[in-house]
């Protein structure tokens, strides 16, 4: 059978989105497993349902995915200005997505079931619908964070996890943050995703940018704009309902099939 999918890089967290409905988790994974052996960019993959009114998207490991959700939004909106209500993997609430008039692809999501609980350190755990999230302040925790390597980052990411036990949640992520204003800050995300198979130091990590601003909320902090380690900027604001990050889609879809 035929798997038509888009590549599509929102804010440099390439993404693989294939335009069908997979109900089956491991045909899921196995997909999965196949498009990133040949895109050795693609980071995650979602499955975009459209054939009712309410657009779907499943991630290959079940989790929520700010920057699949946005990247979805960007490919029903077909790049326009507009916003779509969708229902997506791993959130109990629909949440809204679109594009801004700027350009900018955003998502928003509910934020009365997330829970912020204090941890050793500084840090923080931000439990979200779909996907939990360490917040890890490298100022607290090394005055002048050392230089590290891909590895390093991700041995440190599964230290951090097993002192906190949460090695086996079927969604997790940590991020190391180091400030760089007053209203800004970086991100260093490192996630591991159970079902799909993956453990990555990710180029863009949208729900890791809401739960770092949670997290900053949370100790009466203000922050305004989030830099990936891809170098794009996403802006984050909140409201009544949720929380909302907003970030550039960057050029050049890749439309292609495989057969399996």
């Amino acid at each position: 059978m035929d798997y038509h999918y888009t590549i599509i890089s929102p804010g440099g967290n390439t993404t693989a989105i294939l335009h069908s409905e997979i109900e089956d988790r491991f045909l899921r994974k196995k997909i999965g497993n196949s498009i990133m052996s040949i895109h050795k960019e693609v980071e995650q993959v979602g499955f975009l349902s459209t054939n009712k009114k309410i657009p779907i998207l499943t991630m290959a490991g079940g989790e929520f995915c700010g920057n699949a959700t946005r990247a979805a939004s960007y490919i029903i909106l077909g790049g326009k200005p507009g916003e779509v209500l969708m229902k997506v993997s791993g959130m109990n609430s629909l949440v809204t997505a679109g594009i801004m008039d700027s350009g900018e692809a955003y998502v928003t999501i509910p934020t009365d079931e997330c829970a912020l609980i204090e941890l050793q350190n500084g840090d923080m755990l931000v439990r979200m619908q779909g996907i939990a999230h360490v917040i890890v302040d490298e100022t607290i925790n090394n005055n002048a964070p050392e230089e590290r390597t891909e590895m390093e980052y991700k041995n440190k990411a599964l230290n951090i996890l097993k002192q906190y036990q949460l090695n086996d949640e079927p969604a997790i992520g940590v991020m190391f943050v180091s400030p760089l204003s007053n209203y800004s800050c970086s991100i260093v995300p490192i996630v591991y995703v159970r079902d799909a198979g993956t453990f990555f130091y990710e180029t863009a990590c949208g729900s890791g940018t809401m739960a770092t601003y949670l997290s900053f909320t949370k100790k009466n902090l203000k922050m305004k704009s989030i830099v990936q380690p891809s170098g794009a900027e996403f802006h984050v604001d909140q409201n009544t309902y949720g929380v909302r990050i907003a970030g550039p889609i960057f050029p050049g879809l890749v439309h292609s099939a495989i057969t399996l």
